[in-house]
């Protein structure tokens, strides 16, 4: 199976981001370098990894996770919405070797996701074959949806839900049929609440570890299938 939202840090280069982590520098908490990480993963019995952006430890500078590529781990890395030029730095990204963009809007300085900036980022996901995958809270839900519904053909990883908490915000994610949730142990709405609204088939599982806590928490298999992200590069 596959853990499909993890974070690492190299703790020496870390640029705190601090209204992006209320919980508190939680790489301090435990040992967040990718080797310790995916060993804790490995243990676990889990054989695939997604490496995503740590954006409150290292912003937009993805050059430790591309770092860290190796067999059977994805990258999803993420550009500066508000840059100069996102576009160039996904490309920028895509060339280096990541497998998926991660789309984090959360508190952002103005709305992007749903405007010029968002469509031309997923646009170029479609083009280069990187999966985008969106990080909002329940207020942008809206957003979400409108930028889906510009692209009924591509797949969009949800993290966390869209920490949606309630049947009305997951009603409306459930209904863009090309929303692909992420459960992940900080997702409000429990797996089964998941399944319920999505099926399995829509649906993977992340740990978030370490962000979530020091203890790497029993892995979920969502899918007898074995949903396959990223374009297939955790498999291989």
């Amino acid at each position: 199976m596959i853990d499909a939202h993890l974070h690492v840090v190299d703790v020496a280069s870390v640029q705190v981001e601090a209204h992006l982590a209320p919980s508190g520098a939680w790489w301090e908490r435990v040992d967040p370098a990718a080797d310790a990480v995916l060993e804790r993963v490995h243990t676990a019995g889990v054989e695939g990894a997604v490496l995503v952006q740590a954006i409150a430890a290292h912003g937009y500078d993805c050059s430790y996770l591309l770092s860290n590529a190796r067999p059977g781990v994805a990258l999803v890395g993420a550009v500066d919405p508000l840059g100069p030029d996102p576009v160039a730095a996904l490309d920028t990204l895509v060339d280096a070797g990541i497998d998926g963009l991660r789309l984090f809007s959360i508190r952002s300085s103005r709305p992007w996701l749903a405007g010029d900036i968002g469509r031309a980022l997923v646009a170029r996901c479609v083009e280069r074959r990187v999966r985008p995958s969106v990080c909002v809270l329940p207020d942008e839900i809206s957003a979400l949806i409108e930028l889906a519904s510009a692209f009924p053909d591509t797949e969009f990883a949800v993290d966390h839900v869209a920490f949606a908490a309630d049947d009305e915000q997951l009603a409306v994610l459930a209904a863009q049929a090309n929303l692909c949730p992420t459960v992940t142990a900080t997702s409000p709405v429990s797996i089964d609440t998941a399944k319920r609204w999505f099926g399995a088939d829509r649906l993977s599982w992340g740990s978030d570890h370490p962000q979530h806590g020091a203890e790497y928490p029993t892995p979920v298999d969502l899918s007898a299938a074995g949903r396959l992200w990223f374009g297939g590069t955790v498999d291989r």
